[in-house]
């Protein structure tokens, strides 16, 4: 970032602190920390950042940042913040190895009362990668915002315990969904309000089931693709206050909308040729 001056005068440093960490906060991490080669006052004023925008990516124009977990590992390490409003993760290619730094960042996040939580982790090899969540995010009480895009396995211990009492928008897209998971990721939120589901499975022959059940839900998106070997999934959807149903259907799924709601708008989209496989579509819907 360089220095804007007018005249002699250097305009941007004569701000406040607080004014200089909004602004740092705003940019990619990558590019806040480089700002402390500008002088002394900016040596550690990106430490303060309460932000943080991880790309693996970003830079490379010809693959991953080798130094990619190096990077993010030390820039936690000396951060002095104490609360964190967003903190968006992508790892486009992350190494078998590396998966286990993932958990560590996610509770560095939580620890400091994230809101708005963006994970993006995918595997650079073929197979099946298990990612345990950690119990403190399972009950992350400053979460209001939840999004995670993976083909990585999210588990959850059975013994834990879930709540998100703030989440209100929700977005999961998952290579390999789990109906469990799902059942144990939005049975616990009392203010829910939006949710999308993106997945598709591209190694599961067995019959996959969503029990959804969140009264304060109102839109659900979900968007299936194209499987291989293609799964009968059945889908139940149990919210009196949902207002907007979005369905896109590659596969040959079954849905039950229950408990009536009111709605305003209900699209479905399916590639041709499904609607006659469809097992089955009904909707209760309320008599006014």
């Amino acid at each position: 970032m360089a220095l804007v001056k007018l005249g002699k005068k250097d305009i941007i440093s004569r701000l406040p602190d607080d004014v200089l960490i909004h602004i740092l906060s705003r940019l990619q991490t990558k590019d806040a920390v480089r700002t402390c080669v500008l002088s002394s006052r900016w040596r550690n004023l990106w430490t303060l950042i309460y932000n943080f925008y991880f790309d693996d990516g970003e830079d490379d124009l010809f693959g991953r940042d080798p130094n990619f977990v190096k990077f993010v590992d030390g820039v936690l390490s000396v951060c002095q913040s104490k609360d964190v409003h967003n903190f968006y993760l992508d790892c486009t290619m992350i190494s078998e190895d590396e998966i286990s730094h993932v958990v560590p960042w996610i509770s560095f996040a939580v620890e400091r009362k994230v809101r708005n939580l963006n994970l993006k982790v995918d595997i650079d090899r073929e197979g099946l990668w298990l990612v345990r969540l950690p119990q403190s995010l399972l009950t992350c009480s400053s979460l209001v915002e939840l999004t995670m895009l993976s083909d990585c396995i999210f588990d959850i211990p059975k013994s834990s315990v879930v709540c998100f009492p703030s989440r209100k928008i929700s977005f999961t897209s998952i290579r390999n969904p789990d109906g469990n998971l799902m059942k144990k990721l939005f049975r616990n939120c009392p203010v829910l309000e939006d949710l999308s589901i993106h997945g598709s499975n591209l190694n599961n022959r067995d019959e996959l089931k969503f029990d959804i059940k969140v009264p304060t839900l109102k839109m659900f998106r979900i968007w299936l693709g194209m499987d291989y070997y293609v799964s009968k999934r059945k889908f139940e959807i149990t919210s009196r206050n949902l207002k907007y149903l979005y369905i896109k259907d590659y596969t040959s799924s079954s849905f039950l909308v229950n408990d009536g709601p009111f709605l305003d708008v209900a699209s479905l989209d399916v590639m041709p040729g499904t609607i006659d496989e469809m097992d089955e579509l009904e909707i209760d819907l309320p008599w006014n």
